[in-house]
């Protein structure tokens, strides 16, 4: 999201990350009378910034008021809006959430003030459950911006985001929507047993993609494997387009319409999904193409040799083609994050060898990760590296992205 700075909230003026709303008290004390006023700000975690959203002498003018009707010894706590309210019309869902979000984030709280785009927040564990489940299928457009299908129809007409915390959060009257019937009770059974409290942040692709402030968070581009997926076709089109042939064996798209996307910290769904990304990327290949158009560009046969006479498959040749075909100094450090997803799918069968910790921490180490990092940190560094290497193909092939 470019030009952020140069935004309304809820984006920090000073660095342009995204504000989270926060709730704080102060106390008012004179001549033996105590007010204590509720007081929201939207603060910047990033840089610390942070701004009202109620003017200090809008406040100082109420507290005066309040303190002018009271009497020596007493104490009075003031409401700030949206504090312990509900929407009536939504109570049949026995949901969760705070009211103060809808009142007070940016862009929230129409005139109507009807309570439809107030968020509810979940555990993210819920997705579990759909995206393991035959009946349903989870479709993650972006790292923080998803959709649950059941039957081809989308469940929720705005889909879900996810927060910087990691909690899933939706629309309260899109859960209406979707749940109110009673043949959708599980459904709601289960997302009412994974509500949680609203911790205040909405920064994600899918707030600023239904509330967009500009045509850049309208029209998002994707940052997880669906983003990957687009690429690999771009690519292969691109490729097409200026050889001839499709550098791709087969269409990508019934890989992607198998394809589950990890969502927690549990290594097995990680490295099936590794394995999925190297089955659509790499073992989809077509060597036999990439031999004839590398003979088109004049490339000697010798050089699609290795040391020991034998013919380059995958990446290898690929690398060869375009050392040799193109020209480009520095293929082997392009195709590096290839070759990691390589490594890591042949990783995948063997999660219990003992030589299964160096072979990862050596993974680790060329995507420049501690040895630390997460199985979800690593999954989301293979889908970065990999969406800049794709792009620099595809303007080697001849055709630009974004």
């Amino acid at each position: 999201m470019s030009n952020k700075g140069s935004r309304d909230l809820p984006h920090c003026p000073a660095c342009s990350d995204d504000v989270v709303l926060e709730f704080l008290e102060e106390t008012f004390e004179e001549q033996e009378r105590i007010i204590i006023v509720p007081i929201n700000r939207l603060r910047c975690p990033s840089c610390g910034y942070s701004a009202r959203n109620i003017d200090p002498g809008t406040v100082r003018a109420g507290v005066d008021h309040n303190l002018s009707q009271m009497v020596v010894g007493q104490r009075r706590r003031m409401r700030i809006r949206g504090d312990g309210h509900t929407f009536k019309r939504f109570d049949h869902l026995d949901l969760k959430y705070d009211a103060r979000d809808y009142f007070h984030y940016p862009r929230l709280g129409g005139e109507d003030q009807d309570g439809f785009l107030c968020p509810v927040f979940f555990d993210k564990d819920v997705l579990v459950y759909f995206n393991n489940h035959p009946k349903y299928r989870l479709a993650m457009r972006s790292s923080s911006a998803g959709s649950i299908t059941q039957g081809g129809e989308a469940m929720l007409s705005h889909g879900f985001g996810i927060n910087r915390s990691g909690k899933l959060f939706m629309w309260l009257g899109d859960i209406d929507r979707a749940f109110s019937s009673a043949d959708m009770k599980r459904e709601l059974d289960m997302f009412k047993a994974h509500n949680v409290e609203s911790d205040h942040d909405l920064a994600s692709t899918y707030f600023f993609s239904q509330l967009p402030g500009d045509l850049d968070e309208a029209f998002y581009v994707s940052d997880n494997e669906t983003g990957v997926f687009d690429l690999i076709d771009e690519m292969n089109e691109a490729f097409h387009k200026r050889f001839g042939q499709h550098l791709l064996k087969v269409d990508i798209t019934p890989l992607i319409e198998s394809y589950r996307t990890p969502v927690l910290e549990d290594r097995q769904p990680v490295f099936q999904s590794f394995m999925s990304l190297a089955i659509s990327l790499i073992e989809n290949l077509d060597e036999s193409v990439l031999r004839v158009v590398s003979k088109g560009q004049s490339v000697e046969e010798a050089a699609l040799l290795n040391q020991q006479g034998q013919k380059l498959k995958g990446m290898k040749l690929l690398q060869a083609f375009l050392e040799k075909g193109l020209g480009h100094s520095d293929a082997a450090q392009l195709l590096s994050p290839l070759f990691v997803l390589h490594d890591l799918r042949n990783l995948h069968g063997h999660l219990r060898d003992k030589s299964f910790e160096e072979r990862y921490t050596s993974c680790k180490t060329r995507l420049g990760l501690a040895a630390t990092a997460t199985d979800l940190e690593v999954h989301s560094a293979v889908v970065k590296s990999l969406s800049e290497t794709l792009k620099t193909l595809n303007t080697l092939f001849g055709v630009t992205t974004s």
